[in-house]
């Protein structure tokens, strides 16, 4: 398993609802958590931007989501998440 803590900064867009899924059970297994403190595993949120969803990794061990459209005008890496050993 990847560790995602050299990944803060970065966004990773998660175009199915189970790509996000299984993005925020590896994240939650870290120890992440949404930048409120919720836990990532109970709700991924995915329904508001569908398949435009990227998750920022942020300081603190924090999440937080966009569409992807969003994180490419600030400026924000992209990594496309397509399962957990594939990719980076």
């Amino acid at each position: 398993m990847e560790n995602l803590n050299g990944y803060v900064g970065k966004a990773f867009h998660c175009p199915t609802k189970k790509l996000a899924n299984e993005f925020l059970n590896l994240a939650h297994g870290q120890g992440w958590t949404w930048v409120d403190n919720g836990p990532l595993n109970e709700y991924n949120k995915w329904w508001v931007c569908k398949e435009r969803t990227c998750y920022l990794l942020f300081f603190g061990k924090t999440v937080m989501y966009a569409p992807i459209d969003y994180y490419k005008q600030i400026g924000f890496k992209i990594i496309e998440f397509k399962g957990e050993r594939k990719w980076k």
